[in-house]
């Protein structure tokens, strides 16, 4: 069945209910961008973090359990020690 067509606000209180809408949508968009780059952040300072115990020697596998992440992400996000980033073994 095909969605009903859209007409014109009939009353001023149907404009403000849409304005309202509108703004509030906006808003929640707003949120949800915000939110994003927060969590993105957070998100490179734990593999900033993972990078240097890492580097130290820490275990991959308790790195997992700390990040709540399996060792193949760990892997994949931080260099084993004595490795850069860059590098291939």
């Amino acid at each position: 069945m095909p969605r009903p067509k859209w007409v014109e606000p009939e009353n001023e209180e149907q404009r403000r209910a849409i304005a309202d809408l509108e703004a509030a949508v906006k808003a929640f968009e707003d949120a949800e961008k915000q939110a994003k780059a927060i969590i993105d952040e957070a998100r490179e300072r734990v593999w900033a973090a993972a990078r240097v115990a890492r580097k130290l020697r820490v275990p991959a596998r308790f790195i997992a359990g700390k990040t709540s992440r399996g060792r193949t992400t760990v892997h994949r996000h931080v260099p084993p020690p004595g490795q850069d980033a860059g590098e291939q073994p």
